[in-house]
């Protein structure tokens, strides 16, 4: 087979400008997914609002601005809050407008005596199993019982510090660099 038999060396793909290159997955750092079932975040919002009630896009807002993992691009979790919301008694629907009670823009409700207790506490997820396993300690709370259950004010986890850049001869020694680090020398 010389050169004017036509073959080529390598994947055809790599050749053929109509099909676009491949991609690799973006590497990038993501917040912990919070190790609490939805009920559990979704009750902990609406109990901390003064009147106790929330609508829809209300309680989406507030779980974002608890837990930073629902600030990603990632839109799934809406679909669970909602999911959440009419499947489970322990939330009921407040109509903004007794008139109209199948009316949209609703207040939801908890009713923390249907709230099972497990619901509350911590799940058993990959960000828990590193903790088990010797992993830096979490921010998060064991149990969101005091919070839901009793007002308790929640404080959302910190998010960890910035990596390291390295280390420097100044970081090292702790002062401004001006003069000897050392007295006497």
């Amino acid at each position: 087979m010389g050169p004017s038999s036509g073959s080529r060396l390598g994947p055809p793909e790599a050749e053929s400008p109509s099909q676009p290159p491949k991609r690799r997955k973006k590497r990038y750092l993501r917040h912990d997914k919070p190790p609490y079932t939805y009920l559990a975040m979704i009750a902990l919002v609406i109990q901390a609002a003064p009147s106790r009630r929330l609508k829809l896009a209300q309680i989406i807002r507030q779980v974002q601005a608890v837990f930073p993992f629902f600030r990603e691009d990632y839109e799934g979790w809406k679909d669970s809050i909602r999911h959440n919301l009419s499947s489970n008694r322990c939330f009921r629907k407040v109509p903004k407008d007794p008139a109209k009670p199948q009316a949209k823009g609703n207040f939801w409700a908890v009713d923390v005596s249907l709230i099972p207790a497990e619901a509350l506490r911590l799940q058993n997820t990959a960000l828990c199993r590193r903790w088990q396993n010797g992993g830096a300690r979490g921010a998060f709370a064991k149990d969101l019982g005091p919070y839901v259950l009793h007002g308790r004010p929640y404080r959302p986890p910190s998010p960890p510090p910035p990596p390291s850049e390295g280390f420097s001869i100044k970081s090292l020694l702790g002062g401004s660099g001006e003069g000897a680090p050392w007295p006497g020398l």
